[in-house]
């Protein structure tokens, strides 16, 4: 108990000489000395111990990464159930989704080598094809041109063929008779990625089909964002 008083005593001396100082020097002033002396407190701390702002920053860096981490790993666990989902639904051989990325650059720094990378995949009872599309440079796929002028392709690889050869010869490679892509739009409303599935027969109802691949797409590219 008389711990307590004696606490509370010091607390009201502090506000009472607080008061005083308030009273004699104004608020303004009395915050702008404040400020001076915090400053001067980290100036010292700099000049004669550096390592201690090294191991704050630190401190803040690794915990930002591990949210980070933290919140990669959750985004990829529900990407791959929607993609799973998304290939149950469309009864779909595969489901994989693409993403844009930088590659590198020309001589003079001026033109982009923009490439895609299959970072999300699911097959099923299928062979997966993914490591066929890493690093893969869109400027040799002339259906990227295309998606970019209409969102999304939905055809037989006949069809491709007329579009992109290389494209056609990779799909038949693997099996494949029918293929749906749709861009993924980020909130910039530029393009992220793809979501590209794949079936070994004509599927059925194509509208109910891109409606429900473009409902996955958008919750997928909230996750990439």
């Amino acid at each position: 108990m008389e711990n307590k008083l004696n606490i509370a005593e010091q607390l009201f001396g502090i506000i009472t000489k607080v008061s005083e100082w308030i009273d004699k020097f104004g608020i303004f002033k009395l915050f702008k000395t404040a400020f001076a002396v915090f400053i001067l407190y980290w100036m010292c701390v700099v000049a004669f111990k550096p390592s201690v702002i090294f191991e704050k920053y630190q401190a803040w860096y690794d915990k930002v990464h591990a949210e980070k981490i933290e919140k990669t790993i959750e985004s990829h666990y529900q990407i791959h159930g929607y993609l799973t989902d998304l290939r149950y639904k469309t009864e779909a051989m595969r489901a994989m989704v693409l993403s844009l990325h930088n590659g590198q650059e020309n001589i003079n720094g001026r033109y982009q080598f923009l490439k895609v990378s299959a970072i999300f995949e699911d097959c099923g009872e299928y062979y997966p094809v993914a490591d066929e599309w890493s690093e893969q440079h869109i400027s040799t796929f002339p259906m990227f041109s295309h998606l970019y002028k209409h969102d999304y392709f939905c055809g037989s690889i006949e069809e491709v063929r007329e579009i992109d050869k290389k494209l056609y010869h990779r799909l038949a490679a693997n099996d494949v008779a029918w293929i749906h892509i749709e861009a993924l739009i980020g909130e910039d409303d530029k393009t992220i990625g793809f979501v590209c599935l794949t079936w070994d027969k004509e599927p059925e109802n194509h509208l109910n089909l891109h409606n429900e691949i473009y409902k996955f797409s958008s919750r997928i590219s909230r996750l990439m964002e």
